[in-house]
């Protein structure tokens, strides 16, 4: 979480997780996660750039940790 935050830079508010499983669809072993990002800058309006570029710096420093398969709904 704080590797993500600090990648992502400024405008990552908080990181909630709102579900976690372990079961029937996923390896034994391993854990599946969901979670929400919220995005904010308190100076002006963020555009989508902006976010698109600090969620994709999340993305590579989770990736680069090599402990996670990182599955996305975009």
């Amino acid at each position: 979480h704080a590797s993500a935050t600090v990648q992502a830079g400024f405008c990552v508010e908080s990181i909630h997780v709102f579900d976690r499983y372990q079961g029937a669809g996923v390896p034994e072993g391993h854990r599946s996660f969901a979670f929400t990002l919220a995005y904010r800058s308190h100076e002006r309006t963020l555009t989508d750039a902006e976010v698109g570029s600090a969620f994709e710096a999340m993305l590579a420093a989770i990736r680069a940790e090599k402990r996670f398969e990182v599955r996305t709904s975009a």
